[in-house]
């Protein structure tokens, strides 16, 4: 069975399990300024260098004590403000960064208790790498590359004493703590 994980909240916990809906693969829009230019046919696109947020769906279900589960994981979600990380097991080497936006009213089945409904995140247009939490250890001549095709920005700790080189640009280090 599925399910995701908000700020250290698992559904599973709560015994409720998550189906593949059509939001799985959304992919965000990136944002543009369009100009309209007397006498140019066309607009004039101005790249605002940021992506949309998207809207992540959830369809989810409780087998049994549908009314019970589907309570206690609407109130330990509603109990979060803010953004906080969303991972689910559909990608188990991304997370986002994601709020929960709005609450729910889920479907109960009177003979079985079983609840269903779809659980709604806004999240920020960036895919997190989970293999990027992992700390990388260099010596000396060793490279560190991004595997995207996006920008990004790496935590990078340099201890000790030599010269790093960023790009084209070589950095002299010196001191006894870390930069």
């Amino acid at each position: 069975m599925s399910n995701f994980i908000f700020d250290g909240i698992d559904s599973a916990d709560y015994d409720v399990y998550v189906y593949s809906t059509d939001s799985l693969n959304q992919a965000p829009a990136r944002q543009y300024t369009t100009l309209t230019v007397p006498g140019r046919s066309g607009e004039l696109l101005i790249d605002d260098k940021r992506f949309e947020n998207t809207t992540r769906i959830y369809g989810v279900v409780s087998p049994e004590d549908g009314k019970q589960n589907m309570a206690s994981l609407m109130l330990a979600l509603a109990s979060h403000a803010g953004y906080a990380r969303l991972e689910d097991s559909f990608d188990t080497s991304h997370y986002f960064m994601a709020v929960y936006s709005e609450g729910y009213a889920p479907v109960i089945d009177a003979r079985t208790d079983m609840g269903k409904v779809n659980i709604t995140f806004q999240r920020k247009p960036q895919r997190y790498l989970k293999s990027g939490e992992t700390p990388v250890t260099f010596t000396s001549g060793n490279s560190i590359r991004n595997p995207t095709r996006f920008a990004s920005k790496p935590l990078i700790r340099v201890y000790g004493n030599g010269v790093l080189g960023v790009g084209s640009a070589n950095i002299t280090i010196t001191g006894n703590t870390y930069i």
